[in-house]
């Protein structure tokens, strides 16, 4: 491990983790003790999808009078503990919530409690920093699976200032990190509201100057004036391409922004993958999809998933754009894509690897409302679109700005003022 002594900024002071924090784990749980209900069993699986904001997906459950026993003999989790992700996926950490009620698998997850000298969340980010990041390697073990040792994390080294600087280091990124969750959370009521708005409107034909008549059709009918046609006839559809990725020059230097279909995981798109060159975009099945288009993935892990570009990019083969028109906007067809897109997976083949094709796209179904309801409607839900987008470059320079301070704060090569010492 490098020599930390001749970089420590004057106040702080060299320890262990060993020594300013008690690390251990949980109890074991046999496989038997899992019930259907009752206590959250986290594992590391779960604790990595807290660790990324994420709502949690698959659980386990123990008994509550199993948890009440650890908890009266042993101690359980508590407000401001931290569990480190310790197998496979390693160094996630997550911060207990306050009056969270769970209890974890021993092996996959270590716990950090009862500290000295240190603030749980100066821990925190020290963890998720590049130096963290960098000192917890030491702590590893194994080829196959990569593993933490409790022993070997006691012993690494690291830095760190009185609690006072800790408090308001913390606080720096937290205030960071905290506007960014709250554009996030705004971004999911933005994107609630106009899914029910387009539901209304085009599922349910409760529009604005819609008849008891028209609210009462059969899903099979529509509105007057209204007409079905095909998607592919009404805008234009972009399949992406992959540029050889043994040439160079396709590759290198690129300034041009690509997306692979695992983008489209992305709740909005506002970075790309990869980018390749104005050479590979002209020789390849690449092409330039503008800021607005609704991509759909079409095939594997990804096949389904929706999203909307808020740059301009192209995109690999496994990526269809909708390209919004002055007829219909990306407000429209996004949230059309979302209403349709399980319909459209039924059109899919293939067995170990399902995909739908460009054509099965084009030719489904894709209901026209008339001039004045899209009109009305783009009035409500173009402005919500936009705030989104809005948002989601704010996330972005917020979290740069966040990357940018983490590793300089977490040396001392930023200090807070008051604590240029």
């Amino acid at each position: 491990m490098a020599d930390q002594t001749s970089t420590i900024p004057k106040g702080w002071k060299m320890t262990t983790l060993g020594k300013v924090a008690e690390i251990t784990s949980s109890k074991r749980i046999f496989a038997e003790e899992y019930k259907t209900f009752g206590i959250p069993f986290f594992r590391g699986k779960e604790i990595t999808e807290k660790y990324n904001g994420h709502n949690i997906s698959t659980e386990l459950f123990i008994s509550e009078e199993k948890y009440n026993d650890i908890k009266n003999n042993f101690g359980v989790p508590e407000e401001n503990d931290i569990l480190l992700t310790s197998v496979g996926t390693l160094g996630n950490p997550y911060l207990v919530e306050r009056d969270l009620k769970f209890y974890f698998k021993d092996g996959n997850l270590t716990w950090f409690r009862n500290y000295k000298d240190l603030l749980p969340k100066f821990l925190f980010y020290w963890i998720v920093s590049p130096q963290g990041k960098e000192i917890l390697s030491y702590a590893k073990i194994g080829s196959t699976q990569e593993a933490y040792t409790i022993t070997k994390l006691k012993g690494l080294s690291l830095t760190i200032p009185e609690l006072s600087e800790q408090r308001v280091i913390a606080a720096v990124l937290s205030s960071l990190d905290s506007k960014v969750e709250l554009l996030r959370e705004q971004n999911k009521t933005l994107e609630a509201i106009a899914q029910v708005i387009f539901k209304e409107w085009f599922v349910n034909f409760n529009f604005p100057g819609a008849t008891r008549k028209m609210i009462d059709l059969e899903l099979s009918q529509i509105p007057e004036g209204w007409i079905v046609g095909k998607l592919g006839d009404e805008i234009q559809t972009i399949l992406g391409g992959t540029p050889n990725t043994e040439k160079k020059e396709y590759w290198e230097d690129g300034t041009v922004p690509w997306i692979n279909s695992g983008k489209v995981n992305d709740f909005r798109i506002y970075e790309p993958s990869a980018y390749i060159t104005k050479k590979a975009l002209e020789e390849s099945a690449a092409k330039l999809m503008p800021k607005g288009t609704v991509v759909i993935a079409i095939t594997g892990a990804t096949l389904g998933q929706i999203s909307r570009l808020e740059i301009e990019s192209a995109g690999n083969q496994s990526v269809i754009g909708l390209l919004p028109n002055e007829k219909f906007s990306s407000s429209y067809l996004y949230y059309w894509m979302v209403e349709n897109v399980s319909n459209i997976i039924n059109t899919a083949t293939g067995g170990a690897q399902q995909h739908i094709n460009k054509n099965d796209v084009n030719n489904f179904d894709f209901l026209i409302p008339t001039k004045s309801v899209l009109e009305k409607y783009f009035m409500l839900a173009d402005p919500i679109m936009e705030k989104i987008s809005g948002n989601c470059f704010q996330i972005q320079t917020l979290s740069a700005l966040r990357d940018t301070l983490l590793p300089k704060l977490m040396k001392g090569e930023v200090r807070v003022k008051g604590f240029n010492n």
